[in-house]
């Protein structure tokens, strides 16, 4: 009799440990979605017990700057290096039944010009995967931020424009190009009027003119420009 009490025991004890061990219990909100504290229902996990950000996206939050490199084009044209320039802000944190996520918003210039500006989520390994159709501009991106670099792909179809010498006009016409790219953290403000232009008109930044993207962009050009000539200039190790 006394064996059957202590195996009882042992059956009433053993579900007790394992509704109060760690893997039990989620560490996000359940009942529905809750985002920024947000939702509506009963929510256990009410602030500050979980945080909304950014914590994923530190790695990528602020501004960059580098190249991309031309793979391929579908006007045949030679391929060519692409001056970009990006900046990420964190936007919101959400959970439900899958776990936590993490937003941020990418704004993104490609030889001066807007190229896309939308919002995507960022994984807990810095992964972004974007795309953005805008004004006859397709814009696709995957990448990873880590550290002070960020890398990946870029996709991109819209109207190229190419100064023709023997004319003396400025041509223009659709590409479709690709190729990959390479950025790293950017430690001063010579992109700081095209990001106001983005912060000001929001989704009319695709329809504001070329000269007012010209001038607002000119000194980070420059300065790349100036770049991209040191490290042409640097022997070959």
């Amino acid at each position: 009799m006394s064996r059957f009490i202590a195996v009882l025991i042992i059956f009433m004890i053993v579900p007790l440990a394992g509704c109060n061990s760690a893997g039990y219990w989620p560490t996000y909100p359940t009942g529905g979605e809750y985002g920024d504290g947000g939702g509506s229902g009963y929510n256990p996990y009410d602030p500050p017990y979980y945080d909304t950000g950014p914590d994923w996206s530190r790695d990528a939050v602020g501004e960059w700057e580098g190249f991309m490199w031309e793979d391929w084009r579908s006007d045949g044209r030679p391929l060519s290096k692409k001056i970009v320039a990006m900046r990420v802000n964190f936007t919101r944190a959400t959970y439900n039944y899958s776990g936590r996520h993490e937003f941020v918003k990418i704004d993104v210039l490609v030889d001066g010009r807007p190229a896309a500006s939308k919002e995507t989520e960022i994984t807990q390994y810095g992964q972004v995967s974007l795309a953005s159709y805008k004004s006859s501009i397709d814009f696709r991106m995957t990448g990873r931020f880590r550290y002070d670099s960020g890398d990946g792909d870029i996709e991109l179809t819209w109207d190229e424009k190419v100064y023709n010498p023997w004319t003396g006009y400025t041509d223009t016409y659709t590409v479709d190009l690709g190729g990959n790219y390479e950025v790293g953290r950017v430690h001063h403000g010579l992109w700081a009027d095209a990001w106001a232009l983005f912060d000001t008109y929001g989704e009319g930044i695709f329809d504001l003119d070329d000269t007012v993207w010209e001038t607002a962009t000119s000194a980070g050009v420059a300065n790349m420009a100036e770049q991209e000539e040191i490290q042409i200039r640097q022997p070959i190790q």
